[in-house]
């Protein structure tokens, strides 16, 4: 064959080749835009009981931020005309609830969980001191659930202000022991440096001002104020 057509069979090969491929990526199979929203909107729920106490985005909210759902509070006072509150967090939902609404979310323990305690209980049943460990450690997670953060913060903050005291009482041995008698698992939580109390106090003090501003906005009366000096 001359070397002039044996070129030209090899490049009609080369083309043949290339497009058999062109044809081969083009036969995969794409996943429809529909089917990847709606596996996303499979994704579960976790704690069930705080999402009970949030809302669906109105139009124009935005329902994802950085791949996190928003919380948005259902209830009135936290919705337009009064300053809509939303978090990307769970905790900061349930601390709202409790310091706003008053309500207390308790969630329920979730399939895992409740398998690995099952296994662990099974594993541990001749074992009398493990047991005795454990319920131990139940009194301590009881005595540790009871304690909020928040809540506990905003008295000290409130006694500091109130009673004209030292940012350093926190230091006070008595009061961190009358803390800790009262719960002895508050101790982990109970602050050690002084210089923390003012970014509390101020904390308190806008939360607090936001909500005096909201009563007086919803009052359907006249106010006097009046201030002495």
């Amino acid at each position: 064959m001359p070397p002039r057509a044996l070129r030209n069979t090899v490049l009609a090969a080369s083309v043949a080749s290339d497009n058999a491929s062109a044809a081969s990526s083009l036969s995969v199979p794409l996943t429809p835009v529909s089917e990847l929203e709606s596996n996303q909107c499979k994704r579960t729920l976790q704690a069930k009981e705080t999402w009970g106490h949030s809302r669906a985005p109105e139009p124009g909210e935005t329902l994802r931020k950085s791949g996190n759902r928003i919380w948005y509070c259902k209830y009135p006072s936290c919705n337009p005309p009064h300053p809509i509150y939303s978090t990307l967090t769970i905790n900061n939902a349930r601390g709202h609830l409790l310091r706003v609404h008053g309500i207390v979310v308790e969630e329920e323990e979730g399939p895992v969980r409740k398998s690995t305690e099952h296994t662990i209980q099974q594993a541990f049943s001749k074992a009398s001191e493990e047991l005795h460990r454990r319920k131990d450690l139940k009194k301590d997670t009881l005595l540790a659930s009871l304690i909020k953060k928040d809540v506990v913060f905003e008295a000290l903050a409130r006694l500091i202000v109130a009673r004209n005291l030292p940012y350093n009482c926190i230091k006070w041995p008595e009061l961190r022991s009358l803390l800790i008698i009262c719960n002895p698992a508050i101790n982990p939580i109970l602050i050690n440096s002084h210089t923390t109390i003012p970014f509390i106090i101020k904390q308190s003090y806008k939360e607090r001002k936001a909500e005096v501003k909201a009563e007086m906005r919803d009052s359907e009366h006249q106010i006097h104020l009046s201030i002495d000096g």
